[in-house]
Order: C-alpha cells, then structure tokens, then sequence
C-alpha cells in the first residue's frame, strides 16, 4: 500500500488506463480524463 490506497484499486485503475491506451491507439478516441 502506497498513500494508503488498496493494491485492488491500484490494479484496477492501472487495466482501465490500459484498455483506454488499447482503445486509443486502436483508432477510438474516447474522451481522456483527468485521474486524480
């Protein structure tokens, strides 16, 4: 645990921002946001 936030949220937030990389690059263009 770094900061004191959960290694599941970590994993999580790390295959999401992987998938919309995938997206991305693939051609789709979702709207990128801000992750805090």
């Amino acid at each position: 645990e770094v900061q004191g936030v959960p290694i599941g949220t970590v994993m999580s937030r790390l295959a999401r921002a992987r998938a919309q990389i995938r997206a991305y690059l693939e051609g789709e263009r979702p709207p990128l946001r801000r992750v805090k």
